[in-house]
């Protein structure tokens, strides 16, 4: 399970049995203003971890980024990369626009 602290960065605690003991808290990424964080595993095995923004910590929100991690989701390797913002003009669709 991931955890996003908007003040101190993105944590993963992991389980093999909700109900039992977890592992203690391990920092993923250590950074001010990101939250929701979501794990993605890709079909040719990449795995990333998706998240949004604080606005009361970076002074935006309605934003999502993507940054790729290791194999077992406990390190990002790279900057984020915008896949969403909601501050873009609408599609054709009226949906809003998916960079």
């Amino acid at each position: 399970m991931y955890y996003g602290d908007p003040d101190f960065g993105i944590y993963i605690s992991k389980t093999k049995n909700p109900a039992g003991l977890w592992e203690p808290l391990l920092l993923v990424k250590q950074t001010i203003g990101w939250i929701d964080p979501c794990p993605l595993w890709d079909d040719d095995g990449s795995t990333y971890l998706v998240h949004a923004w604080a606005k009361s910590r970076v002074g935006f929100n309605s934003v999502l980024t993507v940054n790729r991690m290791s194999a077992d989701g406990t390190q990002i390797f790279d900057d984020s990369l915008t896949v969403f913002d909601g501050h873009k003009k609408p599609s054709n669709d009226g949906g809003p626009e998916v960079l």
